[in-house]
């Protein structure tokens, strides 16, 4: 029930996304996760912290996601 996947930047437009392909155990830009729904289930949710914030706003990002790692 886990994806793993990388996405690489190729210069200008869209980045390649490859998967890791079980069955052969390498890396994949033949989708072997299924269809994009199946990735898209499973992906983690990204958690932002603004570079360009104020330092109190940062503190407040970083601390958040510390306390829901513990709880």
């Amino acid at each position: 029930m886990l994806v793993k996947e990388r996405w690489i930047g190729n210069g200008e437009g869209k980045p390649k996304r490859e998967g890791w392909d079980v069955e052969t155990s390498s890396r994949s830009v033949n989708v072997p996760w299924g269809a994009p729904n199946v990735a898209n289930t499973r992906r983690l949710e990204p958690h932002r912290v603004d570079a360009f914030a104020s330092p109190e706003d940062k503190a407040k990002a970083i601390k958040d996601l510390l306390m829901q790692a513990l709880t």
